[in-house]
């Protein structure tokens, strides 16, 4: 293989690996915790909470978590697929997530916890 050869095949192998890069972007999650429910629903409606939020994978293992401070999120880039989100906060009931997230895009996800 001559000197053109071997450019041609560095320049095929930099066309492959760009393309694959870009099939392979990260997707961005954002995670927070708001409460329902309790004696004033209204005011606890749209405020972001305080807790504990973990992201799992369909099989079960644990990608990422993070203690959220009251008005913070959980924000990670993740490869795309689907997963499991499982919240904490003080004494409510956080209701499980399944999110799909997609290669470039943002999916915001809100755990709702159930307040008495």
């Amino acid at each position: 293989m001559g000197m053109r050869g071997a450019i041609r095949g560095i320049v095929v192998a930099a066309t492959i690996v760009g393309l694959t890069a870009c099939t392979h972007r990260a997707a961005n999650l954002s995670v927070g915790i708001v409460y329902s429910g309790g004696p004033n629903p209204q005011a606890i409606a749209d405020t972001l909470q305080p807790g504990v939020v973990r992201v799992y994978r369909p099989d079960g293992s644990f990608v990422t978590s993070r203690h959220l401070r009251q008005g913070e999120t959980l924000r990670a880039g993740l490869p795309p697929g689907t997963y499991s989100i499982v919240a904490h906060s003080g004494d409510a009931g956080c209701r499980p997530a399944s999110v799909n997230v997609v290669a470039g895009e943002t999916r915001a996800v809100r755990i709702v916890c159930d307040v008495k």
